[in-house]
């Protein structure tokens, strides 16, 4: 299997494909894009493609709060 990797017909992510896609959505919030940095969020939120960490989800969701994202500040207010 290549190292990307494409989800299964039951929505199952395959091995490696939460990884590159947390790689790509970061290379994306870097840029500060907000969805993107929602998106990067929710991965830290949940632990998908990247460590649990709700310190960094936070910082995510207030970095697309910023940029006038109301699903940003929401996903802020509830962690």
């Amino acid at each position: 299997m290549s190292a990307i990797s494409v989800a299964a017909p039951t929505n199952t992510v395959l091995p490696g494909a939460a990884l590159e896609a947390a790689r790509w959505i970061a290379l994306a919030a870097a840029q500060d894009l907000p969805r993107a940095q929602i998106l990067l969020g929710r991965m830290h939120e949940h632990g998908r493609g990247v460590g649990r960490d709700e310190v960094e989800a936070y910082a995510l969701y207030s970095r697309a709060a910023r940029s006038g994202d109301p699903l940003g500040a929401e996903l802020r207010a509830r962690l």
